[in-house]
């Protein structure tokens, strides 16, 4: 746990005595997790290491009945996703041809699926279509429910120098400017609209939806909803996929997970008639270490609390404090 310290200072206009005011200290993260807020698919692969995900509800496409797309030892986490660190991660081994789809009911597009990733190796390849359901990249969407048609559209990696490039397949192979360090996690997004399928690299969790890294346009028809959810190797390396959230509404698959705790130990010192020092210890928490909003009162307390969803700065009066 850390220790803070901070001056509070106070100008005079305030008429305040420093005997009556009142401090509180509350998370200043924007709590944008609707209660209850529904997904088309989940999917933490919690399961026992080692074992193949068909036992998580997955459907085998590939490698005669026996998916070489098993759960890993440990999960992924991103402090702040909702639902993170919870269960394992689909574990991808290079040369293994294993393809498995999980069906969900049939949405129209646009639709959003964002996952966790962590990126072991990458081939310098454009990937292969050995499955019998024809699927050439890592991650799409699929418009049948678990027959063999799919949107061949979706998320590819490839090699580059040290590190390694995101990509979309589609009417073209586009690659991220950027190039991403092996063995990091990172937090994707991909949309499937109407004209083709975005991709988003770290998009900042709660925030509202902005300009994809990459986008590509669909590679022959243009399919207008979905039904499923691929995943396979197609020998693009070795790599782990955690925390699958799919939904019509980019806020769901963006939500920050509210704070669970407070911080403590709030003591004042070195009081005077124009600031005063105050520690705090950070909350304990599974949520990371945040950052704090302060709220300050004449005369007594603090009562109200910020809005959920709402930036403020210093000097922002919130209701009636």
């Amino acid at each position: 746990m850390m220790k803070h310290l901070f001056r509070l200072e106070i100008k005079p206009s305030l008429a305040m005595t420093i005997g009556k005011i009142g401090l509180v200290l509350i998370f200043s993260f924007c709590l944008c997790l609707t209660a209850g807020a529904q997904y088309l698919l989940q999917d933490d692969f919690s399961g026992t290491t080692g074992s193949a995900i068909s036992s998580l509800g997955w459907t085998e496409q590939c490698g005669g009945g026996q998916s070489g797309i098993l759960l890993s030892s440990d999960g992924l986490s991103k402090i702040g996703l909702a639902g993170f660190g919870v269960g394992k991660a689909a574990e991808f081994s290079s040369g293994v041809d294993g393809t498995a789809e999980k069906a969900f009911s049939n949405q129209s597009f646009p639709m959003y699926v964002s996952f966790l990733m962590e990126v072991q190796t990458a081939t310098g390849g454009a990937g292969s279509s050995t499955c019998g359901a024809g699927i050439r990249n890592i991650l799409n969407f699929s418009n049948d429910g678990g027959g063999t048609t799919n949107v061949q559209n979706g998320l590819v990696v490839q090699s580059s120098g040290t590190g390694f490039k995101f990509g979309l397949d589609g009417n073209s192979l586009v690659f991220s400017p950027a190039v991403y360090n092996y063995g990091e996690t990172y937090f994707v997004v991909l949309k499937a609209r109407s004209s083709g399928v975005d991709l988003y690299i770290n998009p900042a969790l709660g925030a509202s939806e902005s300009a994809a890294d990459i986008q590509v346009a669909w590679a022959g028809s243009s399919p207008t909803s979905a039904n499923g959810l691929n995943i396979s190797e197609s020998g693009f390396g070795e790599f782990l996929i955690d925390a699958i959230r799919v939904s019509p509404g980019w806020s769901n698959v963006t939500a920050l997970q509210e704070p669970t705790a407070q911080p403590t130990n709030l003591i004042f010192d070195n009081v005077s008639s124009a600031s005063i020092d105050a520690s705090f210890t950070d909350a304990v928490s599974s949520y990371g270490t945040p950052n704090y909003l302060v709220l300050r009162k004449a005369g007594s307390a603090p009562t109200d609390l910020p809005t959920d969803g709402t930036s403020y700065s210093a000097g922002n009066t919130i209701a009636t404090t």
